[in-house]
């Protein structure tokens, strides 16, 4: 980011704190809170990851690399946090 787009938000976000400062605490780093995807993501990648072991034992290519990707899409991507008030 340039430093102009960086100096131009920053004046945005002073404004935005001076004219209504509760709308703005409300979107301040300090009230954010992550949410975490609990064991549900992990226990579905590692039974897309069965799945896939399924498909290659029936000879099924497709439906092995889609549930491989799948799978390690599910799992590597657990510790993703989303973001809420």
């Amino acid at each position: 980011m340039h430093r102009y787009e960086q100096r131009l938000l920053a004046e945005i976000e002073n404004r935005l704190t001076t004219d209504d400062p509760d709308f703005a605490r409300a979107f301040s780093g300090d009230d954010l809170t992550t949410a975490t995807p609990g064991r549900g993501r992990l226990v579905l990648g590692v039974l897309t990851g069965l799945l896939a072991a399924i498909c290659l034992l029936i000879n099924d290519a497709a439906g092995f690399a889609l549930c491989t990707t799948l799978s390690a899409v599910l799992i590597t991507t657990r510790t993703w946090h989303v973001w809420s008030s």
